[in-house]
């Protein structure tokens, strides 16, 4: 199944400030209104006015943003080159950079982005590797899991992969093995995104298309995507509709 799409890439401006082109993530902050995570910082969009804020940090520390996450304590959580930037629901910001010396902290201040499990445990993929946020009496540390990235999380299992390869991970031991491998006959690209959605559904951007596989029955189905343009499909979203 093919299926032709058109990108319109779009500059987003605030005044005086160019909000960057480069569009690293997308994520829901509720039913109207959208974080973009972008080279020169995270943008709030609401769709319906096409207003925007650019939140940026003290000492440039969220100028170029990876990506974001609204916990289920309405927090935000932001990532950057520049460390952890958290967001209470009252407005209140708290920065997190790498610690040097320390079993309990970042090993970098390299943040690529966050996930939130089931249980309210929120991982961390950072370049030196995954790490796991402790909280206690409101005191926020972090403990680091390994060196991999977790991507998603799903039916009972956390979600990573390397190159073209998808591994399920147990959430209790983090043991990582095999799932599928998504090798195609003159598709020889490599994993940019994953999704985990409805129906026990993997959807993985891979190459020039989108890959479906279906966890509870092995089956797996490659969708070649066709465009006006070739870009990979870095981050994929499900809305509301289950689109």
């Amino acid at each position: 199944k093919k299926n032709r799409f058109n990108y319109h890439p779009i500059a987003i401006k605030n005044q005086n400030n160019f909000a960057g082109c480069e569009v690293r993530a997308i994520t829901r902050l509720n039913t109207d209104n959208l974080l973009l995570s972008t080279q020169n910082g995270l943008i709030q969009y609401e769709k319906d006015d096409r207003n925007i804020q650019i939140l940026k940090g003290p000492n440039n520390l969220l100028n170029d943003t990876k990506g974001s996450l609204v916990d289920s304590k309405g927090r935000i959580w932001i990532a950057s080159n520049g460390g952890v930037s958290l967001i209470d629901i009252n407005g209140r910001r708290k920065n997190f950079t790498k610690t040097v010396g320390s079993s309990l902290g970042l090993r970098s201040n390299y943040i690529a982005n966050f996930l939130e499990l089931e249980d309210g445990t929120i991982l961390i993929n950072a370049q030196e590797g995954l790490h796991k946020v402790l909280e206690t009496n409101d005191v926020i540390n972090f403990e680091f899991i390994g060196d991999f990235w977790i991507r998603a999380s799903g039916n009972e299992y956390m979600w990573a992969w390397d190159q073209s390869t998808v591994y399920r991970v147990d959430p209790v031991t983090f043991e990582r093995k095999p799932e599928f491998s998504c090798d195609f006959e003159n598709n020889n690209g490599v994993i940019q995104s994953m999704l985990f959605g409805e129906n026990n559904k993997i959807w993985v951007g891979y190459g020039n298309g989108l890959v479906e596989y279906n966890q509870l029955t092995g089956q797996m189905q490659f969708h070649e995507l066709l465009a006006n343009m070739s870009y990979p499909l870095i981050n994929l979203l499900q809305d509301f509709n289950g689109n």
